[in-house]
């Protein structure tokens, strides 16, 4: 029986540990977006449940960005990295603002 229950708590820590570290973005929260050259910006977010979750959390991200400067965001560049289900999504954008010109490809 200790054996059992030894693992049982072992696994629920896990259950807890996992739910934290993909969590979405709160939305009171700084964004985790980074300044990636002229007029870009850069986010990454890990998922241990696949891509979609880690690719959703980093679009709300720039989007809230975006939002914040008064802007839409325009993805550039992306990329989806590791091994199924640990998985990072990058993101590359940058942020429309009415009235502004367009940037130079």
């Amino acid at each position: 029986m200790g054996q059992s229950r030894g693992t049982s708590c072992y696994l629920a820590l896990v259950a807890i540990a996992t739910v934290a570290c993909s969590s979405a973005p709160d939305p009171d929260a700084p964004t985790q977006v980074q300044r990636y050259g002229e007029g870009r910006y850069f986010v990454a977010y890990q998922s241990n449940f696949g891509p979609a979750k880690a690719k959703n959390n980093a679009i709300q991200d720039a989007n809230r960005h975006c939002e914040n400067l008064g802007g839409l965001m325009e993805p550039v560049e992306s990329e989806t990295t590791g091994t199924y289900p640990v998985m990072t999504f990058e993101l590359i954008f940058t942020c429309h603002l009415p009235g502004a010109e367009d940037p130079e490809p």
